[in-house]
């Protein structure tokens, strides 16, 4: 059976990583993150960007090194991943005017 993986992480302090230091390359999958509470730091490569709750961060690249720190107690993030394969349905592709 084939699926996409999910995840949830938590920090319970300032300072603790949420999301550990990693790439996607060998496995080929891209990853959405979803902020659940609190707030992170995301290092994208070589770039950070803050993220607070209710805030989504993607990852095309699955070569591209990844992590988040907490930047408040607390912090939940869900993480969804898969290889890029999905196809619109047809009613999506209608209503996106395609």
């Amino acid at each position: 059976m084939d699926a996409f993986g999910i995840n949830a992480y938590t920090a319970a302090a300032v300072g603790d990583v949420v999301i550990e230091d990693h790439d996607e390359a060998d496995l080929g999958h891209q990853e959405l993150y979803f902020v659940a509470r609190g707030r992170a730091e995301f290092t994208l490569g070589q770039e950070t960007t803050e993220a607070g709750a209710g805030t989504f961060v993607f990852y095309a690249d699955p070569a591209l090194r990844r992590k988040a720190v907490a930047l408040e107690a607390d912090t939940a993030i869900v993480a969804v991943g898969a290889e890029p394969t999905f196809s619109p349905s047809e009613w999506e592709k209608r209503r996106l005017g395609g």
